[in-house]
C-alpha cells in the first residue's frame, strides 16, 4: 500500500509532507486540493497492483465506505481534497508502541 501512494506524490503531486526520525520516513501528508490517485498515470504507478489484491469486499471498503465514513465523521465533503490529508502514517517496527503517530497527530 505505501508503494502504491509514495510514487504518485513523490512523481506527480510533488508536494509532500515528511516527518521524519534520524533513520527514516514515519509519514507523509498532502497538502490541500491533491489526491494520491486523481489521474490515470497516478492510478498506474501501483493504485491497480494493490486494488487487485483486495477482495471485492475490502475494495469497496477502502474506495468508497471509508471516504464517505470520513466526510461524515469530520462534516467536510471531500475532506482529503479540502484539508492537509494524511495520505497513510507509518512507524518502522522497532518505534512502534512508543506513541509517536499520537504524538504527530
Amino acid at each position: 500500500m505505501a508503494r502504491s501512494m509514495t510514487r504518485p506524490i513523490a512523481l506527480l503531486i510533488g508536494d509532500m509532507y515528511a516527518a521524519t526520525d534520524d533513520k527514516g520516513e514515519l509519514v507523509l501528508f498532502l497538502p490541500p486540493g491533491q489526491n494520491i490517485f486523481i489521474t490515470e498515470e497516478q492510478r498506474q504507478m501501483g493504485f491497480y497492483e494493490f486494488m487487485g489484491q483486495l477482495s471485492d469486499e475490502g475494495a469497496t471498503t477502502l474506495g468508497k465506505d471509508i471516504p464517505a465514513f470520513i466526510d461524515e465523521s469530520v462534516g467536510i465533503k471531500e475532506t482529503e481534497l479540502k484539508t492537509y490529508w494524511c495520505s497513510f502514517a507509518m512507524v518502522r517496527k522497532d518505534y512502534q508502541g512508543k506513541g509517536i503517530a499520537k504524538t504527530m497527530f
